[in-house]
This record gives C-alpha cells, sequence and structure tokens, in this order.
C-alpha cells in the first residue's frame, strides 16, 4: 500500500506538502472533509487528491461554477442567491453547510469569489474571494483579497489559503 505523500503532484511543492500535512491530520483524528467550489472549478479537490491515500479521509467534493448549480446541488437559498449574490460570505457559508450535509463529512471548506477579469453584477471587486468551513459544531467565514493578481494566481493563492484555513479550523 502507498503511503501518504509518496508520489510527485502536478501542483506545487508548497501546496502538495500542505495536502500531505492535512491527510495525515485527518486520517490520524479519523474525520472526512468535502469541498465545494466556485471560482476554483474543481483544483482544490484536485489538490486533495493529488496525494495517495486521499480518498481514506475526502469525501468529495462539488464544482458549482454557475449560480443556479449552488442552489440545485448544494442547497444555497434564492434569497441568499439574489441578496447577497454567489460571490459572497453568506454564500459561501451555506456552500460549506450543503456539501457537509450532502456528503455526510465530518468538515467542509467552500470558495467563491471574482477571479476576473472584471467585478461582478453585485460589485465584488476582481480578487475578492470568500471561504466557508463548517462542522458539525461550528460554521465561519473569511475573506481575503487578492487584488492586482492575475486570474490564474488568484486561484492558486485561494487555494493556497483554503488549504491554510481547513489546517487552522482542524486546531
Amino acid at each position: 500500500m502507498e503511503q501518504v505523500g509518496e508520489t510527485s503532484s502536478c501542483f506545487s511543492d508548497e501546496l502538495h506538502d500542505l495536502c500531505v500535512q492535512l491527510s495525515q491530520r485527518f486520517i490520524e483524528s479519523n474525520r472526512t472533509l468535502s469541498t465545494a467550489e466556485s471560482l476554483t472549478g474543481g483544483l482544490l479537490g484536485a489538490c486533495i487528491t493529488s496525494v495517495p491515500g486521499a480518498s481514506r479521509y475526502y469525501a468529495g467534493g462539488f464544482v458549482t461554477y454557475q449560480t443556479l448549480q449552488k442552489q440545485r446541488l448544494i442547497g444555497v437559498s434564492c434569497e441568499t442567491l439574489g441578496t447577497f449574490g454567489p460571490a459572497s460570505a453568506q454564500c459561501a457559508e451555506e456552500m460549506a453547510i450543503g456539501a457537509r450535509l450532502q456528503t455526510g463529512s465530518d468538515v467542509a471548506i467552500s470558495v467563491t469569489g471574482v477571479a476576473g477579469p472584471e467585478s461582478d453584477e453585485f460589485g465584488v471587486e476582481v480578487g475578492t474571494v470568500y471561504f466557508g468551513l463548517s462542522d458539525r459544531n461550528k460554521t465561519m467565514t473569511h475573506e481575503e483579497s487578492f487584488a492586482h493578481f492575475s486570474r490564474d494566481e488568484i486561484r492558486a493563492l485561494t487555494i493556497k489559503s483554503a488549504l491554510r484555513l481547513i489546517s487552522d479550523f482542524l486546531s
């Protein structure tokens, strides 16, 4: 059987190392993780599953790039989407809760925001990213600004922040 973290990854060494550390923590604590992604388009889940053994703790994920899919797949309310928009702390919170409930995972993280090239219809600026984290006891949101970075850099920085947030959330 392969050991966690034995193979190379298509992600940077730093991201791979963060995923290896997370993998070990989840496996040791016998907890599971799920993801709900928008602006990263599945890259967070791909990064997590780049580590051999991820199936021992990664329950699965949702790529809800279109607004309607946030509602259909993970239960983000029409009211939240209409009032605050798909790139909002409120949406990130509901995405994390929905992913956790749909998969039955112990912990869920969501990412939504605006990677560009322009602000969204609610006025959310390019580089603004919202994260939601949820477990059975609490749900929290976090906001980051990656203004002045390229679309690809925003997405990469989002993954890095998400992995660090999960680690902090577990502590």
